[in-house]
C-alpha cells in the first residue's frame, strides 16, 4: 500500500466515478482501476461497489470504515513530507529557453504543494543544459533538442503541435479554410525561439520562409502586434493557449497542411536515481502539460 493508491481511492470516493477521478489525477481509467484493485487485494476487502450500470460509485460498509483512516493517512503523509522537505537538498533544473512559459506554471504548482522544498530553475540552451547535468551542477534538465551524450539519459516525455496564431482582427478569419497561399509573409511574426523543425517546415511551404519582419520574445510585444489587422505567427499550441488566457487578441486556426511537432525531453545522468521530489516534479509537469493539451508520453514510476 502506498500513498498514491490511497489518494486514488479518496479521489474516486469524492468524485463518484472512475472517469472523473482519472481526469483529476491525470491518469488513465485503467490505471486508476488497477490502483483500486491493488489496494483492495492488499486489504483483502471490497471498498467500493463497482457494478455495471451504476452511475455513481458508493462505499461498501468496510469502505466506510476505512475512509476516515485513509484521510488521516494522507494528512499524516503530507505533514511528514512537508516536514522532511525542509531537509531535502534543493532541486536544480536546467530549463530549455523555449520551455519557460510552461515551467512557470510547474514552478508555482510545485511551490504550492511543497513550500519547504527548494526548487531552482535555470534557463539554458540545450548544449549548456547537457553540460550542467553532466558536471553535476544541476540534477536534471529539459530540452527540445536532444544531444548524443554517453553520460546522459535523454527521456522523451511529450510533444505538441505548432499552430497558426492569428490576430483577432485579421481578414483571414473570414475564410473557412486557410491555405499557405493566404499567408502574407510580410505580416508574419516570428517567435524568437522557433525550432529547426519549424524553420524547415516554413522553408518547404512558404513563398518567403524567413517571415522575420517582426521577431518577438515576450507577451506584451506579441499582444501589441496581434492587435493590428492581418498579423500571424506559428508557435507551440501551449504558448498560444497561455497567450489567449492572458488576454492576447488572437485565435488559433487550423492550416490546410500538417504542422510540425515540438518535442520535450527530460535529461538526467545515467547513474542518477530520481528521488521522490524529482518524481513529484515530473508528475506536476504532467498535470500542467495535459492542462495545455500537450501529449504526455512518459510513464512516471510509481
Amino acid at each position: 500500500m502506498n500513498h498514491l493508491d490511497i489518494k486514488a481511492f479518496l479521489t474516486v470516493v469524492k468524485s463518484g466515478s472512475i472517469s472523473r477521478a482519472s481526469n483529476a489525477l491525470f491518469i488513465s481509467p485503467s490505471t486508476l482501476s488497477w490502483k483500486l484493485d491493488k489496494l483492495e487485494d492488499e486489504l483483502g476487502v471490497e471498498l467500493l461497489y463497482r457494478r455495471k450500470g451504476v452511475k455513481r460509485l458508493e462505499l461498501t460498509e468496510v469502505g466506510k470504515l476505512f475512509y476516515p483512516y485513509a484521510e488521516k493517512l494522507i494528512e499524516d503523509w503530507e505533514e511528514a513530507l512537508n516536514s522532511v522537505s525542509k531537509a531535502v537538498p534543493p532541486l536544480n533544473i536546467a530549463i530549455a529557453n523555449g520551455h519557460n512559459l510552461l515551467m512557470q506554471d510547474v514552478y508555482k504548482q510545485y511551490y504550492r504543494r511543497y513550500p519547504e522544498a527548494p526548487l531552482y530553475m535555470h534557463q539554458r540552451h540545450a548544449a549548456e543544459a547537457y553540460k550542467l547535468v553532466s558536471e553535476h551542477t544541476v540534477q536534471a534538465g529539459t530540452t527540445s533538442r536532444p544531444i548524443n551524450d554517453g553520460n546522459i539519459r535523454t527521456i522523451y516525455i511529450a510533444n505538441e503541435p505548432e499552430v497558426l496564431f492569428i490576430g483577432a482582427q485579421s481578414e483571414l478569419l473570414q475564410k473557412e479554410n486557410i491555405c499557405f497561399s493566404d499567408l502574407d509573409t510580410q505580416l508574419g511574426v516570428r517567435w524568437w525561439q522557433v525550432g529547426a523543425s519549424v524553420e524547415t517546415w516554413a522553408h518547404n511551404h512558404l513563398r518567403d520562409p524567413e517571415f522575420k519582419r517582426i521577431i518577438y520574445d515576450d507577451f506584451n510585444l506579441l499582444n501589441d502586434v496581434m492587435d493590428n489587422s492581418g498579423f500571424w505567427t506559428i508557435l507551440p499550441r501551449s504558448n498560444a493557449i497561455k497567450y489567449m488566457n492572458a488576454g492576447c487578441n488572437a485565435v488559433i486556426r487550423e492550416l490546410n497542411v500538417e504542422t510540425p511537432l515540438r518535442y520535450f525531453y527530460f535529461i538526467v545522468r545515467k547513474d542518477y536515481k530520481m528521488p521522490f521530489h524529482m518524481l513529484e516534479l515530473l508528475r506536476i509537469m504532467r498535470e500542467v502539460f495535459l492542462k495545455y493539451e500537450i501529449n504526455w508520453q512518459f510513464p512516471i514510476p510509481e
